[in-house]
């Protein structure tokens, strides 16, 4: 009798161990699942987070349309800066060339109306009359080097040149020598004002 009642205390305590095991094996995996429900939903704040990053620039990206503009205008100014540069590069060779026209200019002009020492051969009167002066108007047409001295013949007599021939005559207007204080000079009516010494060599 002693030991059938035995046998049940052992039997029920260990189906009462049996089931407070398994109570604490549902327990354990219930508080594992609360505790991996929750990773999912950590994530779900990172995609509103990805909206503003979108505006910002990327660093060492493209370029902006602003800055392309920027570029472009600074390459138009640059541009526009060499060609205002080159245009008064032209305008500063042609005011040297005028310069340089209006200095030969009065260097004739000074050369035509300082004192000379009579030089070279006299025309008579009467033949100097008769081809020469201001009614007596001819072109020089061409200009020939005799030892490196300019010359010119009109009506049978050569003439040197001692003035140099001023930038803006031409060989085709028409001149006439005139004889002035002892000394002969072709002067152009279209030039008034100038006069350039020449002395009669045959």
């Amino acid at each position: 009798m002693e030991e059938s009642v035995k046998k049940r205390i052992i039997t029920i305590v260990a189906v009462s161990l049996l089931l407070v095991g398994t109570v604490i094996v549902m327990r354990a995996q219930q508080d594992q699942q609360e505790q991996v429900k929750p990773i999912p939903q950590q994530t779900k704040p990172s995609k509103p987070e990805s909206k503003p990053s979108e505006a910002k620039p990327e660093p060492g990206g493209r370029t902006q349309p602003g800055e392309r503009q920027k570029q472009t205008d600074e390459q138009q100014k640059h541009a526009n800066q060499e060609q205002e540069k080159q245009a008064s590069e032209q305008r500063r060779r042609a005011q040297d060339e005028d310069n340089d026209r209006q200095t030969d200019r009065h260097e004739a002009q000074a050369q035509g109306s300082r004192p000379r020492s009579p030089r070279g051969e006299r025309i008579p009167d009467d033949r100097f009359r008769e081809h020469f002066g201001r009614n007596h108007k001819f072109r020089v047409e061409r200009i020939v080097l005799v030892e490196n001295r300019p010359r010119f013949q009109y009506t049978g007599y050569w003439f040197e040149l001692i003035d140099p021939w001023p930038a803006d005559w031409s060989y085709s207007d028409d001149c006439y020598i005139d004889y002035i204080d002892e000394e002969y000079f072709l002067i152009n009516p279209m030039h008034p004002g100038i006069r350039l010494a020449v002395i009669v060599v045959e």
